[in-house]
């Protein structure tokens, strides 16, 4: 992946204003690539959705660009399209199934054209939909052929980029793994990017190709998804790994990393790095000066002053290589 679709430069979203001011994303600065699947993790309240919104134009970012970069195809150049959560929020429930996927094909028509019919009901064949469903209204679906429907729906846009809020987590375990193979699936088919919006770093592991990692609005870990959640570089990164329920015991040197406290008041934000009332690691120069991304290798980087020994602290933690092994049955 090296062809650039986006660059996003000090990105700042508010909420509010004077003293009620929320500044949900804060100087954001990354490169999105054409045909990848970018996740950005992070606990509820980092950010994450606001980012989601401002690159999908749902919000007006208060500072900083969001830069498309003119591709060679035919897709709606410079367009997006968000699969939600809860996809009763994205069908309108006066529509048949097969129109609300015919719906971005016509947007500026008070009608949606019969003749469209017939490529949205093969839109939902692709998804895996019958043909008896394409006339029912999305009421009468399951919440996972509803999810389905949103996700033919994102293809019949033909949006260069697609943000997936969630797409899975009000779906049974058992839909979880058929929904997230189908969008890979479509996305290698179609030459889609996504920005995949997630709190299951299982989902993530198996879809994303990069993790931006985020904490009260600033991007804190940024690398290829291997690394990161193998290696990770970040105190924040190791908090939200450790806490990851596993079969087995959970070492006692790793609940050393789980988080402490609670999330600052994002109103009023702590001085210097803003993890540092919840980080093991912290010293006087954490309050005093913020941290920036630092590579540590050619695409992986974090915003810690204490890189080298959260690394350390990490590999203590994971153990000998037997029990490592042990562990990740």
């Amino acid at each position: 992946m090296t062809e650039i679709l986006m660059n996003v430069r000090d990105l700042v979203v508010d909420y509010g204003g004077g003293a009620d001011r929320l500044r949900a994303v804060d100087t954001v600065s990354f490169s999105l690539y054409r045909g990848e699947t970018f996740a950005v993790i992070g606990e509820s309240g980092s950010g994450k959705t606001s980012l989601a919104h401002a690159l999908a134009g749902i919000v007006e970012p208060a500072a900083g660009s969001i830069d498309r970069v003119p591709g060679a195809d035919d897709r709606a150049a410079g367009t997006s399209h968000v699969i939600f959560q809860d996809p009763r929020s994205a069908l309108d429930p006066r529509l048949a199934v097969w129109q609300c996927v015919a719906e971005p094909m016509a947007p500026r028509r008070l009608r949606i054209p019969r003749s469209t019919r017939p490529a949205a009901v093969g839109l939902l064949r692709r998804v895996g939909l019958g043909d008896e469903l394409a006339d029912r209204k999305p009421a009468q679906l399951s919440g996972g052929q509803r999810q389905r429907v949103t996700i033919a729906r994102a293809v019949a846009s033909r949006a260069e980029l697609i943000l997936c809020d969630e797409p899975v987590a009000s779906l049974d375990v058992s839909l979880q793994s058929e929904v997230l193979a189908l969008l890979a699936e479509l996305r290698d088919e179609h030459g889609l990017t996504y920005v995949f919006i997630s709190h299951d770093l299982g989902s993530v592991a198996r879809i994303a190709d990069r993790v931006g990692v985020m904490y009260m609005g600033r991007l804190v870990e940024l690398g290829p998804t291997a690394s990161v959640l193998e290696s990770p570089r970040h105190p924040y990164t190791q908090a939200l790994l450790a806490a990851v329920p596993k079969p087995t015991r959970v070492r006692r040197e790793r609940r050393g990393l789980l988080l402490r406290g609670e999330i600052p008041d994002r109103r009023n934000p702590p001085s210097g790095c803003r993890f540092r009332t919840r980080c093991h690691l912290a010293t006087d120069r954490c309050a005093t000066t913020a941290p920036v991304l630092t590579d540590d290798t050619e695409s992986h980087s974090a915003a810690c002053h204490f890189r080298q020994e959260a690394i350390e602290a990490w590999q203590s933690a994971l153990g000998p290589a037997a029990d490592r092994k042990e562990e990740s049955r």
